[in-house]
């Protein structure tokens, strides 16, 4: 939550002195972001509260999509959840091609999906198909696989620069668009045929009542994927109620577990 706070009072200093453009790196060795802290999560009990955060989050979001001035992202090693989130609201992302880097939403083994505006700007880039398939099985893809499913729009190889790409990218003001393809694969009548036969095939894996975040998911593509505004308020109350219920929280539970045992294990 500190770090969306200060992200916002970055956005305010940049709309006061408007930069030629911005590129979005993180300074971390591990990668660009593994996405929200598990452990916040923990102490959010009221839906409601939760839908007012994702909100919160939307803005900035929506407000770093809006700038004036291009944008473009660098991205190394893990880019997951939050973190792929706020790069798809990026003009122009770069994936450095290192066996450490990785892409993905892995919101669907903690019970809930993507929070923050995900659903909708993946779709939107990747089509509703392909975008639910890289949800739904929370995996991951290395940089060349990800700029070939239109996750990325430049790939830099182990030995290139990839913060050069992105300069040339945000002086050359380029901003990446969606194929037609990926737009009519959102149309009503693409989700009324498709959602059915993806929510099938889900059914013949996980139960409903076991997993919900699945079938919601589904269902919040066929009912809201043609809105961007639907799109996002389904997010909002979808997710919160999926976060402060029981079955994310054992969940959660479970993931902090393994951790800990992978963590013992590699003493």
């Amino acid at each position: 939550r500190a770090v969306l706070e200060e992200f916002g009072q970055v956005l305010d200093a940049l709309d006061a002195a408007p930069p030629r453009g911005l590129v979005l790196r993180s300074g971390k060795p591990a990668g660009f972001a593994a996405g929200a802290d598990l452990r916040e999560f923990d102490g959010y009990r009221d839906a409601d509260e939760v839908a007012s955060l994702i909100r919160h989050v939307h803005g900035l979001f929506a407000r770093l999509e809006a700038a004036p001035w291009p944008v473009a992202c660098v991205i190394h090693g893990h880019c997951l959840g939050g973190g792929l989130e706020l790069a798809l609201a990026c003009h122009w992302r770069v994936a450095h091609d290192l066996p450490s880097t990785r892409l993905g939403f892995p919101e669907v083994r903690l019970g809930i999906y993507p929070g923050f505006g995900g659903t909708l700007r993946a779709t939107r880039r990747l089509g509703g198909p392909a975008a639910l398939g890289l949800m739904l099985t929370a995996r991951t893809l290395g940089a060349r696989a990800a700029r070939a499913a239109g996750l990325v729009d430049a790939v830099a190889g182990p030995h290139e620069s990839p913060d050069w790409l992105a300069r040339r990218a945000v002086l050359a003001g380029r901003r990446s668009r969606p194929g037609w393809l990926a737009q009519l694969s959102n149309s009503a009548a693409a989700r009324t045929v498709i959602a059915p036969l993806i929510l099938r095939q889900t059914a013949q894996k996980v139960r409903a009542e076991h997993y919900p975040a699945p079938f919601r998911l589904i269902r919040h593509w066929r009912l809201d994927g043609g809105d961007a505004a639907r799109m996002l308020e389904g997010e909002a109350r979808e997710v919160a109620g999926l976060l402060t219920g029981e079955v994310s929280r054992n969940l959660r539970r479970v993931f902090k577990l393994s951790e800990m045992m992978k963590a013992l294990s590699s003493r």
